[in-house]
């Protein structure tokens, strides 16, 4: 198991850590697309942890090299003649923006009620946001993303920072969250941050 801990560079789209470290355990992805029902209480089990401030799941952390590159079109319903735009596509659980220092800028994060049941959501980053809806707020806005599950017509929610996922001197990217609970992936990435 390797993991890497230190602070994160604010370069990164990332607050740096003042009380603690972030502990990223990168190759400790989970194969073969585990179940919501088994990630939950894994993520609850780790941060019952003395020291653990806060624990998620995602795919694709900042900085790690790699990136999921999905489709998207602006707006609840088609229209002749659209085009996809793309942006990074990042499934992630509750609680990951605040676990990775990521300023969420408008709106809320995910909670335990975006789930499959719930009505289908997304964040976006702010680079998105002004790009599909300049001068206005995105919140309430329909996005349709493009995945493995098909289209699905998903209300954005929520607005953050523009985070780095591949190098420093990137350009900031459009960026696309979706709750895990609503598209699970095989593979995961748990982050830890300690106090």
């Amino acid at each position: 198991l390797y993991v890497f801990t230190g602070e994160v560079s604010d370069d990164a789209g990332q607050r740096p850590g003042t009380e603690g470290t972030l502990e990223w355990l990168g190759s400790s992805q989970l194969a073969g697309c585990p179940l919501v029902e088994d990630v939950v209480p894994l993520v609850e089990r780790i941060r019952s942890r003395p020291g653990v401030e806060r624990v998620a799941v995602g795919t694709n952390l900042p900085l790690g090299g790699s990136r999921m590159v999905f489709g998207f079109f602006p707006g609840a319903f088609p229209s002749p003649g659209e085009t996809s735009e793309s942006a990074e596509y990042h499934s992630v659980s509750p609680d990951y923006f605040r676990t990775l220092g990521v300023p969420l800028q408008q709106g809320r994060d995910f909670t335990a009620q975006d789930d499959e049941a719930g009505i289908q959501v997304a964040v976006v980053s702010q680079t998105l946001a002004r790009q599909q809806w300049p001068g206005e707020s995105p919140l309430g806005k329909r996005i349709r993303t493009v995945s493995q599950n098909g289209i699905t017509s998903r209300e954005v929610v929520g607005v953050v920072g523009d985070v780095k996922h591949v190098g420093l001197a990137d350009a900031s990217a459009p960026q696309l969250y979706v709750p895990y609970a609503q598209d699970s992936w095989p593979l995961l990435t748990l982050v830890v941050r300690s106090g």
